[in-house]
Protein backbone atom coordinates (compact mmCIF):
# COMPACT_ATOMS: atom_id res chain seq x y z
CA UNK A 1 0.00 0.00 0.00
CA UNK A 2 1.33 3.72 -0.90
CA UNK A 3 0.54 6.36 0.91
CA UNK A 4 1.39 9.78 0.01
CA UNK A 5 0.59 12.95 2.39
CA UNK A 6 0.07 16.44 1.06
CA UNK A 7 3.63 17.24 2.91
CA UNK A 8 5.41 14.60 0.78
CA UNK A 9 3.92 15.49 -2.14
CA UNK A 10 4.63 19.18 -2.09
CA UNK A 11 8.22 17.94 -0.89
CA UNK A 12 8.41 16.33 -4.46
CA UNK A 13 7.29 19.02 -6.30
CA UNK A 14 9.67 21.45 -4.63
CA UNK A 15 12.41 18.82 -5.35
CA UNK A 16 10.89 18.68 -9.54
CA UNK A 17 11.12 22.37 -9.28
CA UNK A 18 14.83 22.40 -8.47
CA UNK A 19 16.11 19.50 -10.75
CA UNK A 20 17.75 21.79 -13.56
CA UNK A 21 17.82 19.47 -16.10
CA UNK A 22 13.66 18.86 -15.68
CA UNK A 23 13.54 22.58 -16.30
CA UNK A 24 15.99 22.77 -19.10
CA UNK A 25 13.64 19.83 -20.71
CA UNK A 26 10.13 21.43 -20.63
CA UNK A 27 11.95 24.78 -21.86
CA UNK A 28 13.38 23.13 -24.82
CA UNK A 29 10.52 20.88 -25.32
CA UNK A 30 7.91 23.69 -25.03
CA UNK A 31 10.33 25.79 -27.65
CA UNK A 32 10.62 22.95 -30.00
CA UNK A 33 6.68 22.36 -30.01
CA UNK A 34 6.57 25.67 -30.97
CA UNK A 35 9.27 26.07 -33.73
CA UNK A 36 7.41 22.81 -35.43
CA UNK A 37 4.11 23.94 -35.32
CA UNK A 38 5.09 26.31 -38.29
CA UNK A 39 5.90 23.30 -40.44
CA UNK A 40 3.81 21.65 -43.46
CA UNK A 41 3.31 18.66 -41.10
CA UNK A 42 3.52 19.79 -37.47
CA UNK A 43 3.64 17.38 -34.58
CA UNK A 44 1.02 16.47 -32.20
CA UNK A 45 2.64 15.26 -29.84
CA UNK A 46 6.72 15.88 -28.46
CA UNK A 47 8.42 13.96 -25.27
CA UNK A 48 11.83 13.51 -24.23
CA UNK A 49 13.13 10.55 -22.05
CA UNK A 50 15.96 10.89 -20.14
CA UNK A 51 18.02 7.75 -18.81
CA UNK A 52 20.69 8.74 -16.15
CA UNK A 53 22.63 5.32 -14.98
CA UNK A 54 24.96 5.15 -11.77
CA UNK A 55 26.89 1.86 -12.07
CA UNK A 56 29.02 0.83 -8.77
CA UNK A 57 31.14 -2.10 -9.08
CA UNK A 58 33.05 -3.19 -5.55
CA UNK A 59 35.02 -6.30 -5.27
CA UNK A 60 36.44 -6.96 -2.21
CA UNK A 61 38.56 -10.75 -0.48
CA UNK A 62 38.34 -11.50 2.70
CA UNK A 63 36.52 -8.53 3.71
CA UNK A 64 38.83 -5.72 2.21
CA UNK A 65 37.75 -3.82 -0.57
CA UNK A 66 40.10 -4.48 -3.67
CA UNK A 67 39.03 -2.72 -6.42
CA UNK A 68 36.05 0.28 -6.54
CA UNK A 69 35.05 1.84 -10.29
CA UNK A 70 31.76 3.82 -10.37
CA UNK A 71 30.30 4.85 -13.95
CA UNK A 72 27.39 7.45 -15.08
CA UNK A 73 26.14 8.08 -18.07
CA UNK A 74 23.25 9.83 -19.76
CA UNK A 75 21.37 9.43 -22.79
CA UNK A 76 18.46 11.51 -24.08
CA UNK A 77 15.58 9.67 -26.59
CA UNK A 78 13.26 12.49 -28.12
CA UNK A 79 10.08 11.23 -29.84
CA UNK A 80 8.28 13.20 -32.59
CA UNK A 81 5.19 12.04 -33.38
CA UNK A 82 3.49 13.40 -37.07
CA UNK A 83 -0.19 13.22 -37.89
CA UNK A 84 -2.80 12.39 -35.56
CA UNK A 85 -4.09 10.42 -33.02
CA UNK A 86 -6.12 8.11 -34.55
CA UNK A 87 -3.35 6.34 -36.43
CA UNK A 88 -1.18 6.33 -33.23
CA UNK A 89 0.63 2.98 -32.61
CA UNK A 90 3.03 4.46 -29.93
CA UNK A 91 0.85 3.24 -27.28
CA UNK A 92 2.54 -0.23 -27.29
CA UNK A 93 5.92 1.04 -28.06
CA UNK A 94 8.13 1.01 -24.64
CA UNK A 95 10.31 3.45 -26.53
CA UNK A 96 13.84 1.13 -25.88
CA UNK A 97 13.03 0.68 -22.21
CA UNK A 98 14.24 -2.28 -21.00
CA UNK A 99 11.29 -4.66 -19.65
CA UNK A 100 11.86 -6.41 -16.16
CA UNK A 101 11.99 -10.39 -15.81
CA UNK A 102 8.37 -10.70 -16.47
CA UNK A 103 8.61 -8.72 -19.74
CA UNK A 104 7.08 -5.57 -17.86
CA UNK A 105 7.91 -2.48 -18.62
CA UNK A 106 8.20 0.77 -17.09
CA UNK A 107 8.35 4.08 -18.67
CA UNK A 108 7.39 7.76 -17.08
CA UNK A 109 7.68 10.46 -19.56
CA UNK A 110 7.56 13.96 -19.88
CA UNK A 111 5.43 15.03 -23.28
CA UNK A 112 3.36 18.07 -24.41
CA UNK A 113 0.92 16.80 -27.19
Amino acid sequence: MLVVSSRCYRCIQRMQEQDKLLQLLKQELAADMQELQKQENPPYHMNFRVMDDRTVNISSSFGATMMSVEQHSRSMVPQIRVGDTILDNFKYNAMGAPADQRGNVRVAYFGIG
